[in-house]
């Protein structure tokens, strides 16, 4: 991989490329990937940007703000939750968790 057309190269000086895994080092020099310094959720691989989740959550008639966020299960590794500040409470009878 060379990387994208007229964007900078992924790679560093020495030929790696940035995954943005966090890593935990043990002492006896084992690697364990403990998370990802993005802003990307990955349910299940799937691959969301809070924004466009946001996005999509203010095009509801009712919703003032909305902030979505990764919270980490063990099943999938992330799912989504959203924290939603509403015009009128008695809009909203209702809250589901999928």
């Amino acid at each position: 991989m060379m990387g994208y057309l007229n964007a900078a190269t992924p790679f560093n000086d020495e030929g790696w490329y940035c995954t943005k895994d966090i890593l935990q080092v043990s002492d006896n020099g084992y690697m364990k990937i403990i998370g990802r310094d993005s802003d990307i959720i990955n349910v299940g691989g799937l691959k969301f940007l809070p924004s466009e989740v946001e996005r999509i959550c203010l095009k509801f008639d009712g919703v003032m703000h909305v902030k979505a966020f990764g919270s980490k299960i063990t099943f999938t590794g992330e799912h989504v939750e959203l924290n939603i500040k509403v015009v009128d409470e008695e809009l909203f009878d209702k809250v589901f968790i999928f």
